[in-house]
């Protein structure tokens, strides 16, 4: 019979105070391989999801694809309202008239792009409504950079720690998540 209870996982935390210091630290742990659950920093680090080894998103694909099914919409609306459903001829221009189309078909457009990216990272991120996301220390959201490791095992925890301080780690800590 399976067991219900979630098991609890280990991480290893590790924090630096600054950028250049993190980035040699995420160095040093890939060469390493041990597994990275998680890093945090009060603002972006260019070049760190390369270092780190995460792949490309996939948001700006979601927002051409929404934003190419908003403008056909766009256009074939407009389409079929001026020349089937409701034709009238308005300052003498022709029922098709692509020029009058255009800013309309380019604002929802950029309507649907833009909606599409915000909902698809805020699922991908997991930050919707009800979201639990946990806070491993304040310090983190103002002046600090953490590094989180995942250890399965108790040896893998402590390679995971001796790595941490040996790239110059402030505060070591193992955490039950």
């Amino acid at each position: 019979m399976k067991n219900n209870i979630k098991e609890d996982k280990k991480l290893v935390s590790g924090y630096y105070e600054h950028p250049d210091d993190l980035i040699d630290a995420v160095r040093v742990i890939r060469e390493k391989e041990l597994p990275i659950e998680d890093i945090f920093t009060p603002f972006p680090i260019h070049g760190l999801d390369e270092i780190a080894g995460l792949r490309k998103s996939r948001i700006p694909t979601l927002g051409f694809i929404f934003g190419l099914i908003g403008s056909i919409s766009a256009f074939g609306f407009m389409t079929w309202v001026f020349t089937v459903d409701y034709p009238l001829i308005i300052g003498g221009k022709p029922y098709f008239s692509v020029p009058a189309f255009i800013p309309i078909t380019f604002e929802v457009t950029i309507l649907f792009a833009a909606l599409a990216m915000v909902f698809g990272f805020l699922i991908r991120s997991k930050l919707g409504m009800g979201a639990k996301n946990r806070i491993y220390d304040k310090k983190i959201t103002d002046d600090h950079f953490l590094v989180l490791l995942k250890g399965d095992s108790s040896t893998l925890l402590e390679s995971a720690k001796q790595v941490l301080s040996a790239t110059g780690a402030m505060d070591v800590k193992i955490i039950e998540d």
